[in-house]
């Protein structure tokens, strides 16, 4: 019974996921076209591929992109699940303002940030002329663009948010605290008596 009820699931999992990696893994050991079969050509896609300076380009902007993005979602989640673990008015509001935009659909969301980081008319450029600062080419240009992308990556925090903030409620920090004054009794009393942490 179970399986009919994760049936769609599992099949939308190979359909969209799993036929799509596992032919492009073969394709690209083929010289490939659509209206002829693939011939088997072995490592030769992947030698050019090296050769290629747009590849070690696009590389060094996924690695540039993750080192940015990564530590600030994380950091971002950690301190806005503590503020929403707080027991203050209106916190499910909150919550959920914080979750939104991680069911706004991703062309809608590209529209938004389009529309806030533009050159000549955005929001943001605006804000920024306000109070002196000349406008930022946030999308037109290579050095902003990275920010740009970490910044709107940033808007879909709430989902690792949410993890962070159910992590905190299930285990309170009050109970960390507890237990890292019992580990470090333990330790101090170890040469003395046996640890019954």
């Amino acid at each position: 019974m179970g399986l009919l009820f994760t049936a769609p699931w599992i099949l939308g999992l190979l359909l969209f996921y799993a036929y799509p990696l596992l032919s492009s893994i073969y394709y690209s050991f083929t010289s490939y076209s659509v209206l002829n079969r693939g011939t088997f050509v072995g490592l030769a896609n992947y030698k050019e591929l090296v050769k290629d300076n747009l590849f070690w380009k696009s590389i060094w902007n996924t690695l540039y992109f993750t080192a940015l993005s990564v530590p600030v979602n994380i950091i971002l989640g950690i301190v806005i699940a503590l503020l929403l673990n707080s027991r203050i008015r209106l916190i499910g509001l909150y919550r959920t303002v914080f979750f939104i935009p991680t069911l706004v659909p991703v062309v809608a969301t590209a529209t938004v940030w389009r529309w806030l980081l533009d050159s000549n008319y955005g929001i943001i450029n605006s804000l920024l002329n306000k109070i002196g600062i000349a406008s930022i080419p946030w999308l037109a240009s290579e050095t902003w663009s990275k920010q740009a992308l970490v910044l709107i990556a940033s808007w879909g925090i709430g989902r690792p948010l949410s993890l962070i903030w159910l992590a905190f409620r299930i285990y309170p920090l009050s109970i960390t605290r507890r237990r890292r004054s019992m580990v470090r009794t333990c330790f101090s009393g170890f040469a003395t008596s046996p640890c019954r942490c």
